[in-house]
């Protein structure tokens, strides 16, 4: 049996998750998704359905982009942090107690 999270295309947040393997179904999936995360509509779908992942566990890019976000959000973080310490200092200096 394999787990499979659903994410949102344009953020990121957690849907749900596919199990596959688990042998209930004619198509060997099993969906659960967050009852938030669903928007039911009359008439025809107007997009197919896409897998994502192939064989791989998750694809290579959200591989990616588990080393790449931690990364930027330190970068802005330390960025940040440096030019709050050079405010204060340079603030300091030109006011002495």
């Amino acid at each position: 049996m394999r787990r499979v999270e659903i994410v949102c295309a344009r953020c990121d947040g957690h849907l749900g998750h596919v199990f596959e393997g688990e042998r209930f179904s004619e198509t060997n999936e099993r969906h659960c998704v967050n009852s938030v995360s669903v928007k039911y509509s009359d008439g025809a779908l107007e997009k197919k359905e896409a897998k994502v992942g192939g064989d791989d566990g998750g694809g290579a890019m959200s591989i990616v982009r588990s080393f790449v976000q931690p990364a930027l959000y330190f970068i802005f973080g330390y960025t940040v942090l440096t030019v709050l310490a050079n405010s204060a200092t340079s603030f300091i200096a030109r006011n002495p107690s």
